[in-house]
């Protein structure tokens, strides 16, 4: 999946939208972690696990969420902070 999105993503992404989410900076594993560059591959292998939030591997590896999609239990905090910030910054900054 990560590999498609990579080939598709100029067609997918205008270009205005690649720059504003190459300049923003991550905080991982803690949201007053050193920031960190945004990074393309990370989005497109956290996109890809969107929608597996109920799938035991997801829930063993990365953790659980309550309904109002908070997470509930985090089992690899990296993992969950990362899954978090980058399908969060992707709904805020690309279109529908």
């Amino acid at each position: 999946m990560e590999k498609v999105l990579a080939e598709i993503k100029d067609k997918l992404v205008s270009s205005e939208e690649s720059i504003t989410l190459s300049g923003l900076g991550m905080h991982i594993p803690y949201d007053n972690s050193p920031r960190t560059d945004f990074n393309w591959n990370d989005f497109y292998h956290n996109l890809s696990l969107s929608g597996l939030q109920n799938c035991s591997f997801f829930q063993n590896e990365i953790g659980t969420f309550n309904n109002d999609g908070t997470p509930n239990i985090t089992v690899n905090q990296t993992l969950m902070q990362s899954y978090n910030q980058y399908n969060s910054y992707g709904r805020q900054n690309l279109r529908p």
